[in-house]
């Protein structure tokens, strides 16, 4: 009973994080990073590869930092601003499961 708590608020959670408008931004952010990544190869004096893999992955990095931080910010946010944490947390299943999967979506 408690895995199907922890799905619903995993999907939940992942539906809201797809229909964001802060997705599309990070979007748009990762394909910047990406073309700032391959102009630091192509402009680079040492082994472009080597510093466009590393640009890249730096790059990738933030962005899933940045991907994190904003849906779960934007998932608390819009659960107290339409007073639906009360309902979600008065449910018969422990507090951590909601937190647990909200993180995990």
């Amino acid at each position: 009973m408690r895995n199907s708590h922890i799905l619903l608020n995993v999907l939940l959670s992942w539906r809201l994080g797809i229909r964001s408008h802060a997705l599309r931004a990070l979007l748009v952010l990762g394909i910047m990073l990406m073309l700032m990544a391959f102009l630091a190869g192509a402009f680079s004096l040492r082994q472009p590869l080597v510093v466009a893999m590393d640009m890249g992955l730096s790059g990738l990095r933030f962005l899933g930092l940045m991907l994190v931080l904003f849906w779960m910010q934007e998932a608390f946010a819009k659960d107290i601003d339409r007073r639906t944490i009360a309902g979600a947390l008065a449910y018969p299943a422990p507090r951590s499961v909601y937190v647990l999967g909200r993180f995990m979506g």
